[in-house]
């Protein structure tokens, strides 16, 4: 009796499910409202599509963009004023499309007297500053893109003496100044510049001369070149910061190699 009311509770469960899947038949919509006639028709809803979809992302001009507008130099640009404001420096291709340091007086109303102060023919110079005399331009080049960027120095004005009262002996024949290489040597890389009004002869900057994975900081006479080491870095240092009065390096800062999270070490004055 137990295995007759199992084969009849399944007929009843079979016959329920057939009855089920008539009902979905008989209400469905017809095969023909979801097929498309023609090739035609197919087309012009392709078609439908593809307007909408071009008339959403479509542009009010067709002209195409230039491409010395996207990739090629500005006019002028990074402009900077001196420390005593007196001079405005900023970048612009020379006559050949090569971008150099000018420099003009605050007090032009253009840049038509300004002076090409640099005399790069190569890559051209994207990093710069001004030293704290005021009379010095200090800027980052490499070697015909070797990536290894030195610091090099160079005055404004031939004309201009040092504040020692000496002129300035790195003028060439023709009385243009020649660029005085701060960081010298092979493969090495200059980082880290820091400059202070307060030591307006001097600047600090790190280099990888003694150690090619990490940047030591050398205290520079930008004047005369004349370069010792400040701060031995320990291995893990990737950045250094200075107390503000008296130009000592105070500060280190320290990347954590397993989580990317940085540290500041602080040296007691």
């Amino acid at each position: 009796t137990m295995l007759h009311c199992v084969r009849s509770k399944m007929k009843s469960m079979a016959l329920v499910s057939v009855l089920h899947l008539i009902l979905l038949v008989a209400r469905a919509p017809s095969a023909t409202a979801f097929t498309i006639n023609s090739p035609q028709s197919a087309s012009s809803v392709c078609s439908s599509r593809s307007s909408k979809l071009m008339s959403s992302t479509s542009t009010t001009s067709e002209e195409i963009i230039p491409r010395e507008i996207l990739f090629g130099n500005p006019k002028n640009t990074s402009p900077k004023l001196s420390p005593d404001g007196k001079y405005l420096a900023y970048l612009a291709p020379n006559d050949n499309g090569v971008l150099n340091v000018f420099v003009r007086n605050t007090a032009d109303e253009n840049n038509d007297d300004a002076i090409m102060v640099t005399d790069d023919t190569s890559r051209g110079i994207r990093v710069y500053r001004w030293a704290p005399d005021g009379e010095t331009i200090l800027y980052l080049q490499d070697f015909e893109g070797d990536e290894n960027f030195h610091l090099w120095a160079i005055g404004i004005d031939s004309n201009n003496s040092n504040s020692n009262g000496n002129s300035d002996n790195n003028i060439s024949d023709n009385g243009q100044q020649v660029a005085r290489d701060l960081t010298p040597g092979n493969n090495t890389k200059a980082s880290n510049l820091i400059t202070n009004k307060r030591f307006p002869n001097e600047i600090l900057v790190g280099t990888n001369e003694r150690d090619s994975s990490c940047y030591d900081m050398y205290r520079v006479q930008y004047k005369t070149g004349e370069k010792v080491m400040d701060t031995q870095n320990p291995g893990d240092v990737i950045g250094w910061g200075t107390e503000d009065t008296t130009f000592q390096v105070r500060e280190a800062r320290v990347k954590n190699q397993a989580d990317s999270s940085e540290t500041f070490r602080v040296r007691d004055g």
